[in-house]
């Protein structure tokens, strides 16, 4: 014989239900009563399955509750049936989703806790807010209908069920059925303390049986025969076997909170699965960004290669494009002519506005209900889905919970207006309808920081770039080894306000020094090619020349019209500037991979313009050096 161990097993309970008229009849000795937590030691959760016979039916049944988690569901498949009762203690709230075959699922919220078709293992009258304990579920604990709690009578003699020997306890009861009919019931519980040499999780036969009759309102007494056979009763189960299903909304359903808010800025890696393509992969990385009116997306092949480069300029209307990643050529158009993104709405004055962070993420005018904890890849995140109703499309969004560390480091330390971490989106599905197969997109190298703008569409417009320098007083050198990016990025939507001019014009922005002076020196770009959508709220203008905007640009430096203000916490900077008129300049032949040392090939090779750190040497190749010119 193996290990011998103790182990409670309710071998047989028989409920006789009795007419409400009659509950006199209910008999039960009221001597000898125990306490069940005292009695039994179920723990705190347990799954088995149920199979329930009636004279008109059999029904199989998978059930799972927890007491930690104050949640039960309870699967009941019968014949074309398959429907999800879900219990959530802690809400107060039945919800019941019908999954048939080949139709569109249905669900609906029951505020009663109802058990409902003829399935008695679900107690009716646990009090919102209470923790239930699996006495409670199993009824031989918690209220009895009465007014009083369950009195339950252990019997003296033991009773022998299928070789078990077992324990009789009896109980009388009051419950409702699914149409909310009061019955009285006389409950008799076997429960075998037999040692076994199998641990809890082999099977373990279990049976109930419920004969008796009952009246349901003026209706005369109807006979009542259940007998459900319980098996594999086990003691733990994976806790997302007590979460709701995936991609069902049911409108009806208590709302925990709201859906996560979203930053106005995101960048983000995404690999698409389509449903129908058990293979492909489609791999983008975007940036969002609300604050300066664009989005950029750059899409890969299937070896990992750039096969376009896009960018959706809500300042002018236009979409640049740049197949295969090639610098030297770009399609421009506007952006209701190019393909077509989840990045716009169109005005009812045949004007286009960029979308909101919940519009571009699928959440905008949504409504969306908590579905409980999933698990990816041992990370855990919250589910949180919703049914567009204009679509008849369902989303899901998962997004990270309890953390502790992240491959996300620039997005984990964000915060959104109330103080709050803006939560880190790992997951979403998308259900065309409600028989599907779902599209899924997994998110990675999530940032909420506003990194470099880098800018490498110069061929889009008119003309060659013309290299502006600008000396800035009080950029200190020091300052800016950790936020220098945060502070060109400044710099841009400075003169960007200033000049009113589209920000990619403003290309290759860089922050340079010489001795104690700071310089900021770009390369200012053409007029567009063509002329782009109308923006709502915004008056149609023409982008001003190149030589417009360096006269704008000298009048309000001069007259200090324009503050460089990029203060932060480590840097506070709020300084007028002065343009450096024609520096000297020589250049050499220079052969380097791009990104080193902060510059790239890009934005040296195809303007023929120097703009990097002052006595660059790299790997024996002799970079730009500048001469500033002193009066």
């Amino acid at each position: 014989m193996g290990q011998q161990s103790n182990h409670w097993v309710i071998a047989l309970v028989v409920y006789t239900f009795l007419k409400l008229a009659d509950a006199d009849l209910c008999t039960v000795s009221t001597t000898d009563v125990v306490n069940a937590d005292d009695e039994f030691s179920f723990g705190t959760i347990f799954k088995l399955k149920v199979e329930g016979i009636s004279a008109n039916s059999i029904f199989h049944a998978d059930t799972y509750f927890s007491g930690l988690s104050r949640k039960m569901r309870v699967n009941l498949m019968a014949d074309a049936l398959n429907i999800h009762v879900y219990h959530d203690y802690k809400n107060h709230e039945t919800s019941t989703y019908n999954f048939p075959e080949d139709k569109p699922r249905t669900c609906k919220v029951d505020p009663n806790m109802r058990g409902g078709n003829g399935y008695y293992i679900v107690p009716h009258d646990i009090k919102e807010g209470d923790q239930p304990k699996v006495t409670d579920i199993l009824r031989l604990s918690g209220s009895s209908g009465f007014g009083d709690d369950i009195k339950l009578h252990k019997s003296k003699d033991p009773v022998v069920f299928r070789t078990l020997s077992c324990t009789k306890y009896t109980s009388c009861q009051k419950i409702f059925d699914e149409n909310g009919d009061e019955m009285v019931v006389e409950v008799s519980h076997l429960v075998s303390n037999t040692q076994f040499t199998k641990a809890e999780d082999g099977t373990v036969p279990i049976q109930i049986t419920l004969n008796g009759e009952y009246v349901s309102g003026s209706k005369k007494s109807q006979a009542v025969s259940y007998t459900y056979n319980l098996y594999h009763y086990k003691k733990y189960f994976d806790h997302e076997n007590i979460e709701y299903p995936l991609g069902v909304v049911c409108e009806d359903k208590k709302r925990l909170s709201d859906f996560p808010s979203l930053p106005t800025y995101m960048s983000f890696g995404q690999e698409i699965h389509y449903p129908d393509q058990t293979t492909k992969i489609e791999t983008i990385e975007t940036v969002f960004d609300k604050d300066l009116n664009f989005v950029e997306e750059k899409y890969f092949d299937e070896k990992g290669k750039i096969r376009m480069r896009r960018l959706d300029d809500f300042n002018t209307g236009l979409s640049y494009r740049l197949p295969d990643n090639d610098y030297s050529s770009c399609e421009v158009s506007k952006i209701t002519d190019a393909p077509q993104l989840n990045d716009f709405v169109r005005g009812d004055d045949d004007t286009i506005e960029m979308v909101t962070p919940e519009q571009f993420f699928h959440s905008g005018g949504i409504q969306f209900y908590f579905n409980g904890i999933r698990h990816f890849d041992y990370i855990e995140t919250e589910e949180w889905s919703g049914k567009d109703k204009k679509t008849g499309k369902i989303y899901s969004w998962f997004f990270t919970s309890n953390v502790e560390f992240s491959l996300n480091t620039y997005a984990k330390g964000a915060k959104d207006p109330s103080g709050e971490n803006y939560r880190i989106p790992y997951k979403r599905m998308i259900w065309d309808d409600e028989k599907s197969n779902p599209t899924s997109t997994y998110f990675y190298k999530v940032d909420f920081t506003k990194p470099e703008l880098t800018s490498n569409y110069y061929s889009c417009f008119k003309g060659n770039p013309k290299p502006v320098f600008i000396e800035v007083t009080g950029l200190i050198e020091n300052q800016l080894v950790k936020d220098q990016k945060i502070v060109e990025r400044r710099f841009t939507k400075t003169l960007v306000d200033a000049l009113q001019i589209s920000r990619l014009r403003i290309a290759h922005l860089q922050i340079d020094f010489i001795d104690d002076l700071g310089f900021v020196s770009f390369n200012l770009c053409g007029l567009p090619k063509v002329e782009g959508n109308r923006i709502k709220g915004r008056k149609k203008r023409k982008e001003p020349t190149q030589q417009a905007v360096m006269a704008m640009l000298k009048n309000k430096l001069k007259n200090e019209s324009i503050m460089f203000n990029v203060g932060n916490k480590d840097i506070l900077i709020e300084s007028g500037g002065k343009i450096i008129e024609n520096p000297y300049m020589t250049s050499f032949k220079l052969v380097v991979g791009e990104g080193s040392q902060g510059y790239s090939t890009g934005a040296l090779a195809g303007l023929g313009v120097g703009m990097t750190l002052l006595g660059l040497l790299v790997g024996g190749a002799i970079g730009f050096w500048l001469f500033f010119k002193r009066g």
